[in-house]
């Protein structure tokens, strides 16, 4: 129940606009290094991954949509929990910056807390030298994970959510 609840959250964020999302940017030449993004693997939607000043840290993929099949996975806290993912140190105020490996049609991103409970905050995502970015809000302390929820593709009919443990100080 928790895990559908938690779906139907990130979606209706995507679908309802509840969280600003960066508006489909408009190809242009790169100013900034560019990142690189690990391939998918083969019947999985590209991949996400989150980039802090220099350093670029994996997220763990979560449910999605591609090619018409859809496959529901556990919630967020769960999948960083089963992945033995790291909770990457951040500062308040720093800003966090996600590359995707396709063409992306919408970008939203929300928080929660370790245990996933949604922490309601709005996030305005922009998108700057072929990334997408916000900044930490001064009210997040602690332990928290950042979901990165992507549509992509000509008509945004595909969908992918990935979660990126954090430690906010």
């Amino acid at each position: 129940m928790k895990r559908l609840l938690i779906l139907v959250s990130a979606f209706a964020l995507l679908g309802a606009g509840c969280a600003p999302s960066a508006p489909r940017p408009v190809p242009s030449a790169p100013s900034a290094p560019t990142v690189e993004v690990p391939a998918s693997e083969p019947g999985h939607p590209p991949v996400v991954v989150m980039t802090v000043g220099d350093e670029t840290y994996p997220g763990v993929e979560g449910s999605y949509c591609y090619e018409g099949l859809c496959v529901d996975k556990i919630a967020p806290d769960a999948l960083v929990m089963e992945a033995s993912l790291p909770f990457k140190e951040v500062t308040r105020g720093s800003q966090l910056d996600f590359t995707v490996g396709g063409e992306v049609f919408e970008f939203a991103a929300g928080m929660m807390n370790a245990s996933g409970t949604d922490l309601g905050l709005r996030l305005p995502v922009s998108f700057r030298n072929g990334k997408y970015n916000f900044k930490i809000p001064a009210s997040v302390s602690g332990k928290v994970l950042v979901n990165a929820m992507v549509r992509f593709g000509q008509s945004g009919s595909d969908d992918v959510t990935y979660t990126f443990p954090v430690n906010v100080r």
